[in-house]
C-alpha cells in the first residue's frame, strides 16, 4: 500500500501543476484494506473500492489464496466490514456455470455479518473468463445468464444494489483522462490489458505518453454497419481488450450484440422489476 499512496500523491501533484481534477477508483483484492489507507486516499476524490470474492469461503480460497497458499475469504471479509462505511464498494464476483451456486451463500454470509449496511455495496456478477462484455460464449448461454439473474435478484432482495448496466460512455480504453495506474506507476489506458506490456502508455514519472494513447482515443472501430445499431452509443466499437485477445488489434470492431441482446437487456428488465436501478 506505500506504493499505492506514493502513487496517488504524485498524481495529485501533478494535477495541481496541470489546473486539471483528479479522481480515482481503486480495484484491490481487499487483503490489505484498512480505514487508514481508504482515509488517505479519499483526499484524491476516490469514488469507490472494487474487491474481489469469487463465491463462499471454499469456492473463493481455492481460486485466491494468498501465495503461501493460505485463505484469504475471512481476512477481506472483515477488511470490507471496516470499510463500507467510509466509501461505497463494488463487490465482483468472477464465476462460471459449476461455481455460481456458491454465491447464495457468500451473500447470507455477508448479510449474517452485519456487512451489508447503509446500501453502500454494489454487486457485480461477471464469467471468470470473460475479458469484455460476453466475449466468452457461456456467458452469454442462457444457463449461465439465468443463474447470474438469479444471484442478482437474490442480492437485491437482501439489501445489495446494482449499477445500471447500460452505460452510455466509450470503453475507458477510448476515454481522454482515463487510466489504470499500477501501484508500480505504469500506466495504461484500461485494467483489462495491464498485463500486456506493450499496452503500457507511459509511467507516474514520465510527463508523455506513446501514440497507442492517441491512437485509441480518437480511433473509431465502429463502421457503417454499426449506426443502425441501438446499441451504439453504449457499445461504439466494443472492448478494445476484447478486440486486441480475439483479433489482435486493439483497432479492429468488436461486436457485442449477442451480449447486449443475451444479457444487459434482461439485465435492464430485472433492475426494473427488483427497482434497483443506480
Amino acid at each position: 500500500m506505500p506504493g499505492l499512496l506514493a502513487v496517488a500523491n504524485h498524481l495529485s501533484a501533478l494535477c495541481q501543476q496541470h489546473l486539471a481534477e483528479l479522481r480515482t477508483l481503486l480495484i484491490t483484492n481487499g487483503s490489505l484494506l484498512t480505514p487508514d489507507v481508504l482515509n488517505h486516499l479519499r483526499k484524491y476524490n476516490l469514488s469507490q473500492v472494487q474487491i474481489t470474492l469469487d463465491g463462499a469461503a471454499n469456492i473463493h480460497n481455492q481460486t485466491r489464496p494468498f501465495v503461501d497458499g493460505s485463505p484469504t475469504y475471512n481476512v477481506i471479509k472483515a477488511n470490507l466490514d471496516q470499510v463500507v462505511d467510509i466509501c461505497p464498494v463494488s463487490l465482483r464476483m468472477n464465476t462460471d456455470l459449476s461455481k455460481i451456486h456458491s454465491a447464495f451463500c457468500m451473500l447470507d454470509d455477508l448479510c449474517a455479518s452485519g456487512i451489508v449496511r447503509n446500501n453502500n455495496i454494489f454487486l457485480e456478477v461477471a464469467h471468470i473468463m470473460d475479458c469484455g462484455r460476453g466475449q466468452v460464449p457461456e456467458s452469454l448461454s442462457p444457463e449461465f445468464v439465468a443463474a447470474r439473474h438469479s444471484v442478482i435478484e437474490y442480492a437485491v432482495k437482501n439489501g445489495f444494489r446494482v449499477r445500471n448496466p447500460l452505460k452510455l460512455a466509450p470503453c475507458h480504453a477510448r476515454t481522454p483522462g482515463c487510466f489504470s495506474i499500477l501501484p508500480d506507476g505504469r500506466i495504461f489506458n484500461c485494467f483489462l490489458l495491464v498485463d500486456r506490456p506493450e499496452c503500457q502508455l507511459s509511467s507516474v514519472k514520465k510527463l508523455s505518453f506513446e501514440n497507442i494513447y492517441y491512437e485509441l482515443v480518437t480511433h473509431q472501430s465502429y463502421d457503417e454497419a454499426c449506426l443502425e445499431c441501438s446499441f451504439l452509443p453504449t457499445c461504439m466499437g466494443g472492448c478494445r481488450a476484447a478486440a486486441l485477445k480475439h483479433n489482435g488489434t486493439l483497432s479492429s470492431k468488436m461486436c457485442n450484440l449477442s451480449y447486449y441482446r443475451q444479457v444487459v437487456v434482461p439485465d435492464l428488465e430485472l433492475h426494473f422489476d427488483c427497482g434497483s436501478w443506480e
